[in-house]
């Protein structure tokens, strides 16, 4: 896999001891588009997210960068704006460029064919994004800063969400009417069942299940407390010990959220968890481990 300039940034830290925070995260991603390693995202029902093995949380704006004008699907759409020989280069990138903002068909089809580096991500709230058409290893087209329209799809399934709170107009809508959403603390009385963690904000609740299961995965099941006396818990019936945090959201960027791989003895210890000690799980913790 190739690392991603936020990759090589990441490991840099990891080599001195340290670790970026969260909105050096914030700004590569609302500087520039980056490569997505597809093992990162988790299609929701409140959009798609970007979930990084470190547990940086946020929702994206995705869209295809490269195009090859003479691949099976693409040329024929390609030749319909070719224009003599020459290229109306709006025309083009309007007819084959959409953003995507929620879970559609095109993304999972992407996923299941494991389109390799044909999607992007990228925080830019404006809705322009650098594109670029390819004819075997010769750019034909690039444009830097060209304004996208959000995916029909994608503005259906967004309304379909929303409900009677008014639809959105897919001509006019900008990321940022989507991605610029806090992920807000929820008073604890809303917390549901299933959620183990009683500071997961509203925003979250609906996807959380996948959430955690994707961050425990992209961290091999291993507590990331550094006190932690039995951080990992990949073996069998072990992976049922182990809980993400919510940590919160960077104040800077509020569309960012902090999240943790941590066993739920380690969790119990964060602060208004006392909770924990009531739950199935903490009791199989100290059975497994024979701290009853």
């Amino acid at each position: 896999m190739r690392l991603t300039r936020f990759s090589r940034l990441e490991y840099a830290a990891s080599l001195i001891g340290g670790a970026p925070g969260l909105s050096v995260l914030a700004q590569q991603l609302s500087n520039r588009s980056e490569d997505i390693d597809p093992n990162e995202l988790i299609f929701g029902e409140t959009g798609i997210y970007r979930l990084t093995p470190g547990g940086a949380l946020t929702q994206v704006a995705i869209y295809r960068v490269d195009n090859d004008i003479e691949g099976d699907v693409l040329g024929a759409l390609f030749d319909q704006h070719a224009h003599h020989g020459g290229f109306n280069g709006d025309a083009v990138v309007e007819a084959l460029h959409h953003y995507h903002l929620v879970e559609c068909p095109l993304l999972v089809e992407a996923a299941l064919r494991n389109w390799p580096g044909e999607h992007a991500v990228s925080q830019q709230a404006e809705g322009r994004f650098p594109v670029r058409f390819v004819r075997g290893a010769a750019t034909v087209l690039e444009v830097d800063d060209q304004r996208l329209k959000p995916c029909p799809a994608c503005v259906a399934k967004l309304n379909e969400h929303r409900g009677r709170r008014g639809r959105l107009d897919g001509s006019s809508l900008l990321p940022g009417d989507i991605l610029g959403k806090p992920f807000e603390r929820v008073p604890l009385g809303s917390t549901a069942p299933k959620i183990s963690c009683r500071s997961v904000p509203e925003s979250l609740r609906t996807d959380w299940e996948r959430i955690e299961k994707a961050l425990l995965a992209l961290t091999d099941y291993r507590c990331q407390d550094q006190s932690c006396g039995h951080p990992d818990l990949s073996q069998g019936e072990n992976k049922r010990l182990m809980q993400v945090h919510y940590a919160g959201h960077d104040v800077g960027f509020g569309h960012f959220a902090q999240l943790r791989s941590v066993c739920v003895q380690c969790h119990l210890k964060e602060a208004d968890h006392s909770y924990l000690r009531n739950r199935i799980a903490f009791h199989r913790y100290q059975q497994s481990f024979d701290l009853v």
